[in-house]
């Protein structure tokens, strides 16, 4: 986050970035006041920079091994908080809405940003994401066919064979042991997540994490397609004081 935040600001950042094809897609400027500050990170002295971005979101590490997830996804959001209790699934400690605290650069226009506090977890390496990218997406689209020909009530939804599908999505895969463990892993959270109401669309190697006990989680369930539906906690911000923002460099 910016050392010399706007005056109105305890903490201010520029997160998300900028795809043409991605309706809606950032930079977004977020001022964080000092309630929002502390309630989000203590007594933390340096928030220092974000250890990761996407399209609509950046993260940051607190002193506690925890991270602050700042988005303007509502999607994640609904995903995370329909999700709750899967293992399959970053363990969320918070979520809450910072009414007026978002700027959308492009548009100029004030935007609630979302504060998703969670366990870290260790992205797959570059070398994992890339064996893993074919597999994965030959496995994704075998489940949302699935899912989207299953005509039964969501809470019963299975999708058969899951081993059968990591081997025809790992054939030839460099590890194909770990592969086909993963992939028939990923089919039965995805069906897990699609009786919860989420259907998880994003499945890439960027969406992936481990953690403390090695185990891999999902990290995003932005484009569930999810419509705003839950009640978020409001935490209140710097209100109209947003004109005093500029661009963190």
């Amino acid at each position: 986050m910016s050392r010399r935040p706007p005056k109105a600001c305890a903490a201010s950042a520029t997160i998300g970035k900028y795809k043409p094809k991605v309706k809606g897609s950032g930079p977004y400027e977020v001022c964080l006041s000092p309630t929002q500050r502390k309630e989000l990170f203590g007594d933390q002295k340096v928030i220092g920079k974000s250890i990761g971005c996407g399209t609509f979101a950046c993260v940051w590490q607190k002193d506690n091994g925890q991270v602050v997830k700042l988005t303007k996804d509502r999607e994640d959001v609904e995903g995370l908080l329909s999700a709750k209790g899967s293992d399959r699934v970053v363990k969320v400690i918070s979520i809450a809405e910072l009414p007026a605290s978002g700027l959308d650069v492009r548009s100029k226009k004030v935007i609630p940003v979302y504060a998703i506090t969670a366990e870290k977890l260790t992205p797959l390496t570059s070398s994992q994401q890339k064996w893993l990218s074919k597999p994965l997406n030959s496995a994704r689209t075998a489940l949302l066919k699935s899912a989207e020909k299953y005509r039964g009530p969501a809470k019963q939804y299975q999708f058969p064979q899951p081993s059968e599908l990591g081997r025809r999505a790992c054939k030839g895969a460099v590890q194909t042991k770990k592969c086909e463990t993963f992939i028939s892993q990923f089919a039965d959270a995805f069906g897990e997540l699609f009786r919860k109401g989420v259907v998880f669309q994003d499945a890439h190697g960027g969406n992936f994490g481990i953690d403390s006990k090695g185990r891999w989680k999902i990290l995003d369930l932005g484009y569930s397609g999810i419509k705003k539906r839950s009640i978020v906690p409001v935490l209140n911000g710097p209100s109209k004081k947003l004109r005093v923002l500029r661009r963190v460099r």
